[in-house]
């Protein structure tokens, strides 16, 4: 790791798992979006580690719907924490063409 990697707001490290956890204030440095997922993932894998996670936090809902009503831009696989609905996390998929179809009517 060095000083061109793209360094996280916060760098957490869980020594039974060996993983990361990385969390980007979106007030600081946007989203988390695939680009930084990709640079991200390949910090964690020089560095030896298991795997990585990823959380973008914003201070409000409302900031997080116009961010994201402009941007639509927060990586898939990764989570949203959200500062004034604090006691849950997001976790962001993209919906398969098949979930919730049917194909019968």
């Amino acid at each position: 790791m060095g000083l061109s990697d793209a360094w996280p707001d916060v760098l957490l490290w869980n020594p039974d798992s060996d993983e990361l956890w990385v969390i980007e204030a979106v007030t600081s440095d946007g989203e988390v979006d695939l680009t930084k997922v990709e640079s991200l993932t390949r910090l964690a894998r020089r560095a030896g580690k298991s795997g990585i996670g990823v959380t973008t936090a914003y201070p409000s809902w409302k900031v997080a719907a116009a961010r994201q009503r402009k941007f639509k831009n927060v990586a898939p696989n990764t989570y949203l924490w959200i500062l004034e609905d604090a006691s849950r996390q997001f976790r962001v998929e993209t919906p398969s063409d098949d979930v919730g179809v049917s194909r019968d009517a």
